[in-house]
């Protein structure tokens, strides 16, 4: 997931993110909860891009 947004340095959304990483969006949605919890990741309301 941390590479994946890595790449995009303007951000990318979470469609964009649960389609490159294969992964389910309630997942992809649970780990970036996590990282923006732990200051790894932001998130722009509403969920429109993930830095």
């Amino acid at each position: 997931m941390l590479e994946i947004i890595s790449h995009y340095s303007s951000g990318i959304s979470l469609a964009d993110i649960v389609k490159l990483s294969q992964m389910a969006k309630t997942t992809v949605f649970r780990i970036l909860d996590i990282l923006k919890k732990d200051n790894i990741s932001a998130i722009t309301p509403p969920l429109r891009n993930i830095f």
